[in-house]
């Protein structure tokens, strides 16, 4: 189970640290590769799932306020992950046109080699995931005025799905229902 170990706000700097731990952090996606990683050729186009074991992510998101028509929004300035897996495994379905021996040959060199391809790519899949919420977060934050507490609520949990745990996602609802928007975001 995920579970968080630290949450800092600075309401004065408008600026939260947390850092939550998850056992088990799974990405599923579609891939497409023609390339090389580091020396070796790699082909392909398929199924991809990359999980990380034991992860620690931080996250640091700074904001201010700003009116827009006479009405208070937040906005975003800066949002930061970093992502510390003790262990990545990596599973490429249908590589080099499907050919078995040589799939399960890259399978197995790509897991060998996780932490070098962790250092290679996880400072990208950082910043390409913190640009994402930070703009998803952004469109929910310019539609829904920070007055609108429950609006905003019902928009903003989303966006932490993909990385908190059931519990975590039980805590947070709880959270706001127990907190006032004006005790999380002062202004």
């Amino acid at each position: 189970m995920g579970r968080e170990d630290r949450r800092k706000v600075d309401l004065k700097k408008r600026e939260l640290n947390a850092t939550v731990f998850n056992p088990k952090f799974v990405f599923l996606s579609n891939y497409e590769v023609s390339g090389k990683i580091f020396i070796m050729p790699i082909t392909g186009k398929g199924k991809s799932n990359i999980t990380n074991v034991n992860t620690t992510l931080d996250v640091n998101i700074k904001w201010d306020f700003v009116k827009r028509n006479g009405v208070k929004h937040m906005k975003i300035r800066s949002y930061a992950y970093k992502i510390k897996p003790s262990r990545t495994y990596i599973r490429l379905d249908n590589l080099f046109n499907g050919d078995k021996y040589l799939g399960e040959e890259m399978n197995r060199f790509l897991n060998e080699n996780y932490k070098e391809l962790q250092a290679a790519f996880l400072p990208v899949f950082e910043q390409v995931l913190a640009d994402e919420d930070k703009n998803e977060m952004n469109d929910i934050f310019a539609t829904v005025s920070y007055d609108n507490y429950k609006e905003l609520q019902a928009a903003f949990l989303p966006v932490f799905e993909r990385v908190l745990a059931d519990e975590d996602k039980n805590e947070m609802n709880d959270i706001f229902a127990t907190v006032s928007y004006d005790q999380l975001f002062l202004d």
